[in-house]
């Protein structure tokens, strides 16, 4: 044993085990199926061996030979320290831990078994494994056989499931193949040393191929190889894997940056010495790696849209790695050509140059820049342009992988007879053609060409030296294209062609601003006041809009027309579109943006025609708006559905999707609310309510057909200067009709109801039909003295009931076609004495303006009722009676007959009873002869015989309310035989 081998301590010992020495000379120690376990749990299986030696120092030269079978390493390695190994093979064994095992060993050597003078070695192994160490590869699951010795050796592979550790030398280690097959040689000489790979091949799922070469050393250290590969599987995810010796950032970046594609034909070339590893001097070497790539992504930089579906060559050359593309896309873009390359992989700062060469749809050129950071040098003025259209593209870029927001940018587009907007509502320049410079802090274009609506436009762009990108456009536009583009019902009344300026300024965090001017001379408007000009008058018009840097990303427009319209307007970006969130319109004054939310009209007008601007914008009325909205106004004359308002106050907001309205003007005053549901709902609490003055020179409009809802109350209701007292009026609109559910007129002495009532607005002949018409005065003088009928009745109360229909609407009655009945009552009352025709029909009604001579002392001085009662029919505009009866202390009075309220005449029939003592003397004086009214006087007298009421008195009344024809047609004594009556003249 050696000196210094240590006492071994065994658990057990098992199998055959021998030792001798022939002549205190030679040694010998075999073992047959022997194994043991030592006191440290080390378990050697069984095994077979037999080791002689020979040491220094006697006469025989030292040396010794061995043979074993069936050696498992792992336990081998572990004993290795009680086993007369040379130290130098201790220490390498445990550094390496070696496992697997060996079959068939065969050793010999002469001289010092630490450094011997001639040795040989051969036998087979399988799953051979051990660590890397000392600048040797570790492995593992190697299977083959091996031949050594101190002239060169051999070693034939394979094996699968095989690991291979290179630390330092490639980027994940170990390796892993599934297969891995080799003959490899090696020789020595005094002055060098020579590996030959007669033929390597290995297959996993990332690569498959072969490799053959050699490698040599020369006396002075210096590694040279020489080494081929060619592989028919390739799998460009894992090219990071295989590459040598590169530097962790360029691994992290070649993982992160290919991530597709494969080849079939991979080519690799390795020469020169590996201390110039990658050679950065061409004549020191090659290494060279060429994959014909198919189907491959490429994410050249972080923040940049990937290059997709390459087909080209992949390669290393040197310290470089190239991709040179004939075919690919960048985000849909398809490339003529694309080149992207390294021009250093291991030194310091790894940077990323691409070239790309493209014909293809503008849109996708812009969706490129929208999603890489040439976005952010353009300061996002692409991000809301929509372009149809074909353009080329020539682009270098230059990007540091470690810091890839410092790129370089240079590159044309050449535009094509394309069609471009800056955002989505906004108008196309079409046909523009031109080309376009830029780099990473700018962009220039000398003279793009287009049209734009509808006429020329030239525009320039240029970067100024603060960093400012100005884009300048001039040309004509035609007022008949706007319509095409914005859809609003004003601008369809616009003719004409105008000139235009307009600018775009905008610089990387600072905010972008659109201004266009126009005197707009050429252009008609016809429109109300006060948008409306003829072609000859300038009105100038200039837009702003300042787009915020952000985020969040929003926008102001200002707009100002002349004098007149000055408007600010605040938007907010919401996916691709921006929605206002507030804004101002100010009228005749300038505008000033408040800090709440919503859109506010302010100012004032001397004159607005509703009627015309609701003809122009198709009935919209702004309820449609998805933020809050307020009115300031004050206008001197407002036109209304024919009708006129004066000195008006409008404040109006909204309140959810309720607009509130306080409304104060000569003719009404109050608050005024419209609901949305259904087809809306208009709610009004009025101080007072006129009806308006029909428009100066113009017919009153019939209402529209679709009216909302109405709940309506006004304290005091005035029609033609007469106050009607307070009205209260509930309608809806059900079924395509208007139905009145509740109509209250309440004066001081009167109240009116209808509880029911249609308005069929949408028949082919429009109709009103009120049912349960009930009318209550309390008296009768005043309530007519409020009518405008003053002095006409004193005292009395009254009663009406009945129904009334007519063709039209609502707010007039139709006299022609007004139908239906009426029941009437009055009672305890005095019609007052009048003039003929003061009070028209009811002059008609009190006899006073047609009998002039029989009952003058009767009915001059006014009569005196006690009832008034009839049911009336009215067709088309006439009111048929056959039951009216008036009833007082002087007399009774019946009538049948028509009235024409159309033509405010009559026919009626009149019978007339007296019924008075003085007063039918006087009567029979005048108009009997003098002797029979000498009796009549004295029987009235003497035996107060109620004598006048025995007397009738007929006629029949026509004419017109104003001059009614009475006729008399007889007078009668009732009671008697009438062939004795007496003949009345």
């Amino acid at each position: 044993m050696a000196k210094d081998t240590p006492l071994l301590e065994l658990d057990y010992l098992r199998g055959r085990l021998g030792a001798s020495q022939r002549d205190r000379k030679e040694f010998e120690v075999f073992g047959r199926k022997l194994t043991l376990r030592t006191g440290t749990g080390i378990v050697v299986p069984p095994a077979d061996f037999r080791v002689r030696w020979t040491p220094a120092g006697g006469a025989m030269p030292p040396g010794g030979d061995l043979d074993a079978d069936g050696i498992e390493l792992a336990p081998l390695a572990r004993l290795a320290e009680y086993l007369p190994f040379p130290q130098a093979a201790r220490a390498r064994l445990a550094a390496t831990d070696p496992r697997g095992s060996v079959r068939s060993l065969k050793a010999d050597w002469t001289g010092d078994a630490e450094d011997p003078q001639h040795y040989s070695v051969r036998g087979g192994f399988a799953r051979l494994a051990a660590r890397a160490h000392d600048r040797i590869p570790g492995f593992a699951g190697l299977t083959g056989r091996f031949e050594a010795s101190e002239k060169g050796g051999s070693v034939v592979l394979g094996s699968e499931r095989v690991a291979i550790e290179l630390p330092g030398v490639v980027a994940e280690s170990p390796l892993q193949f599934d297969s891995l097959a080799a003959h490899v040689g090696w020789k020595f000489a005094p002055d060098r040393f020579d590996l030959a790979f007669d033929t390597l091949s290995f297959a996993n799922s990332d690569i498959a191929g072969t490799l053959f070469g050699s490698f040599a050393r020369g006396l002075g250290g210096a590694g040279v190889i020489d080494l081929t590969g060619n592989f028919f599987h390739a799998d460009g995810r894992a090219v990071y894997r295989y590459v040598p010796l590169l530097p962790g950032p360029v691994v992290e970046y070649l993982k992160a940056s290919i991530q597709a594609g494969h080849s079939n034909d991979v080519r690799l070339r390795l020469k020169g010495e590996l201390a110039k590893f990658p050679f950065d001097d061409p004549g020191s070497g090659i290494f060279q790696i060429v994959a014909k790539v198919t189907d491959a992504d490429f994410r050249y930089a972080e923040g940049w849209p990937r290059a997709s579906g390459l087909s080209g060559d992949l390669i290393f050359e040197g310290k470089s790695m190239r991709i040179i593309a004939s075919k690919g896309a960048v985000l849909g873009v398809r490339a003529s050509s694309a080149r992207a390359s390294i021009p250093d992989l291991f030194h310091g700062d790894v940077r990323v140059e691409l070239e790309f060469h493209a014909e293809d749809k503008t849109s996708d050129f812009l969706r490129f820049i929208a999603e890489s950071p040439v976005t952010k040098a353009l300061d996002g003025m692409t991000e809301s342009m929509i372009a149809a259209g074909v353009g080329r593209l020539a682009l270098r870029l230059d990007i540091p992988i470690r810091n890839p927001e410092t790129f370089k940018l240079a590159g044309e587009f050449q535009l094509i007879d394309n069609e471009v907007r800056t955002d989505s509502d906004a108008p196309p320049f079409s046909h523009l053609n031109g080309r376009l410079e830029f780099t990473e802090s700018g962009i220039t274009a000398r003279a793009l060409s287009a049209r734009f609506l509808g006429g020329p436009a030239t525009i320039s762009v240029a970067t100024r030296a603060d960093g400012t990108i100005a884009v300048n456009a001039h040309g004509t536009a035609t007022a008949a294209q706007i319509p095409r583009f914005w859809a609003g019902a004003l601008l369809r009344q616009v003719s004409g062609a105008a000139a235009w300026q307009g600018t775009l300024t905008g610089a990387r965090g600072r905010p972008l601003t659109l201004v266009v001017q126009s005197q707009l001379t050429g252009v008609a408007a016809d429109l109300p006041p006060p948008l409306g000009k003829t072609a000859a008058e300038p009105m100038p018009l200039r837009v702003e809009r300042v787009v915020s840097p952000g985020p969040p990303r929003t926008d102001t427009i200002k707009v100002s027309l002349d004098r007149t319209v000055d408007a600010i307007v605040q938007r907010k970006r919401e996916g691709a579109a921006y929605v206002v969130n507030r804004g101002i319109i100010s009228l005749n004054g300038p505008a000033a943006l408040a800090d709440r939310e919503g859109l506010s009209v302010t100012g004032s007008l001397p004159y607005v025609d509703v009627d015309r601007w609701r003809e122009l914008l198709g009935g919209e009325d702004g309820t449609g708006l998805s933020f809050s909205s307020a009115l300031d106004l004050n206008i001197a004359a407002l036109d209304f559905g024919g009708r006129r308002l004066n000195d008006v106050a409008l404040r109006a907001g909204t309140s959810g999707s309720v607009w509130i309205a306080n409304v104060s003007a000569r003719e009404l005053a109050g608050e005024i609310a419209w609901r949305p549901e259904g087809r809306g709902r208009i709610v009004a609490r009025l101080k007072h309510f006129s009806l308006p003055e029909a428009t100066p020179g113009k017919t009153e409009e019939a209402p529209a057909r679709d009216l909302p809802a109405l709940d309506i109350i006004a304290d005091n209701l005035n029609l033609d200067n007469k106050n009607l007292g307070k009205l209260e009026l509930v309608a809806v609109n059900q079924a395509l009709n208007w139905n009145i559910e509740k109509l209250v007129l309440t004066g001081p002495e009167s109240t009116l109801k209808v509880t029911d009532g249609v308005w069929q607005g949408r028949a082919l002949r429009p109709s009103v039909n009120l049912k349960n018409i009930s009318l209550e005065v309390m008296d009768v003088g005043k309530y007519l003295d409020r009518m405008g009928y003053p002095r006409t009745v004193q005292r009395g109360t009254a009663e009406l009931t009945g129904n009334l229909s007519w063709a039209g609407n609502p707010q007039s009655i139709d006299y022609p076609t007004l139908a239906g009945h009426l029941d009437f009552k009055a009672y305890q009352g005095q019609f007052l004495k009048a003039e003929p025709g003061a009070a028209r029909l009811i002059g008609i009604l009190s006899m006073q303006s047609w009998i002039t001579l029989d009952f003058r002392e009767l009915f001059g001085r006014g009569f005196a009722f006690d009832l008034v009662e009839c049911g009336v029919d009215i067709a088309n505009g006439t009111m048929t009676t056959k039951d009216f009866k008036m009833r007082g202390p002087s007399a009774k009075v019946q009538m049948d007959g028509q009235v024409d309220l159309v033509n405010e005449t009559q026919d009626l029939h009149v019978r007339v009873e007296p019924s008075v003592g003085n007063s039918i003397s006087s009567i029979l004086a005048v108009i009997v002869n003098p002797i029979w009214g000498l009796g009549a006087f004295i029987l009235d007298k003497i035996l107060k015989n109620p004598l006048g009421q025995a007397l009738t008195f007929e006629y029949r009344v026509t004419g017109t309310w104003d001059k009614p024809i009475p006729e008399r047609l007889k007078a009668e004594v009732r009671g008697t035989d009438p062939a004795r009556q007496p003949s009345l003249p």
